[in-house]
């Protein structure tokens, strides 16, 4: 079984988004605002200002938003005990990602669509050169996020060491998984979605919240102990 890294799967994602943005952009326009030289009223603003948004680009906007934000909930399991100073990169740069997004008018608008790829192309950089480091690391570390479908199938996470190979890993369970979960528990008609949450309990007690998110668990000295327990058994 070929196991793709987590770090090769964000970047492979992130070029995905990348590129879509990039389309997005190309199919908008940026206006430059008329200032009356007669006027006595002065408007303190850019000059420049993104065009008129029609339904089709909200739906592409919409959908491209999504999975940015899930991207970067993936993203930021990575670097949930780094530095403030990279946090302040992620931050600023996850900022300024929304921005290009949503395409938020003020003094970020540039005045060209072609300004404007560049600009979004370098910001970006963050990203990819913050991913490079755990791709030079010599130290490998096995860290699965399961979806609600894979938990619902097997909430039992020490069991995943028979799929990968590897007694030793991580599991990180997203707070949009787990709003999911319990959503389930209540407006699910088969009374087996109730079930999961006894299984997970013993895990999530052992559990601990990431920095980046507070909502996100994080099982590894979990797993670690029961493997550890299993192999004492064997012996």
């Amino acid at each position: 079984m070929e196991i793709v890294s987590f770090v090769e799967h964000l970047e492979q994602q992130l070029q995905s988004i990348e590129n879509q943005v990039i389309e997005m952009l190309d199919a908008s326009t940026i206006e430059k605002r008329y200032q009356d030289p007669f006027s006595e009223v002065v408007f303190i603003a850019n000059d420049y200002y993104w065009g008129k948004t029609n339904e089709k680009q909200k739906h592409v906007q919409l959908k491209l938003l999504r999975s940015y934000l899930s991207w970067f909930e993936h993203f930021q399991l990575l670097f949930h005990d780094s530095p403030k100073d990279i946090q302040k990169q992620i931050t600023d740069t996850h900022t300024a990602v929304k921005k290009w997004i949503e395409k938020t008018n003020g003094w970020n608008v540039p005045p060209t669509i072609e300004e404007a790829k560049r600009i979004f192309r370098e910001q970006l950089q963050t990203y990819y050169s913050l991913l490079q480091v755990f791709k030079r690391s010599d130290k490998a570390e096995i860290i699965l996020v399961p979806d609600t479908n894979a938990l619902i199938m097997c909430p039992d996470i020490a069991s995943y060491a028979a799929a990968i190979g590897q007694a030793d890993y991580t599991v990180v369970i997203l707070p949009t998984v787990l709003s999911e979960l319990d959503n389930l528990k209540i407006v699910h008609r088969n009374d087996d979605f109730r079930d999961y949450s006894p299984r997970l309990k013993p895990w999530a007690s052992r559990g601990k919240p990431t920095l980046c998110n507070p909502t996100a668990l994080m099982f590894k000295a979990a797993l670690r102990s029961r493997s550890l327990e299993r192999r004492q058994q064997g012996q």
